[in-house]
């Protein structure tokens, strides 16, 4: 799930709208991850910074559905993802993107 520490990078644009780039385990980006372990591809969604596999996608304004990916490397899954939507679906704290002065865009590195 997003609110966990994930390497993260993105950018958001001043009517928030943000696209960031995920990885990790499959447990730390989803948190149903555990039920997807043995998938290498899954369908997922987020809402208020808390992603999900998918398998029914619920009417989403906030953000797109998205894949994440998996490769095993020396013995553990590596996952990542890119994810569209609005601050507040992919961020925990996406709220607070809207009271802070955005210039064009706005960067995040290393942790949502």
């Amino acid at each position: 799930m997003l609110t966990d520490i994930l390497p993260v990078s993105g950018v958001c644009s001043t009517d928030h709208k943000c696209t960031v780039t995920v990885a990790g385990s499959l447990e730390n980006l989803l948190v149903d991850g555990d039920k997807y372990s043995m998938n290498n591809t899954i369908s997922a969604w987020c809402a208020e910074g808390r992603c999900y596999g998918s398998a029914e996608i619920p009417q989403l304004t906030a953000t797109a559905p998205f894949v994440i990916t998996c490769d095993q490397i020396s013995g553990h899954k590596a996952c990542s993802a890119t994810i569209s939507g609005i601050a507040r679906a992919i961020f925990a704290n996406g709220e607070q993107v809207g009271k802070f002065y955005i210039p064009t865009t706005r960067v995040f590195q290393n942790g949502c």
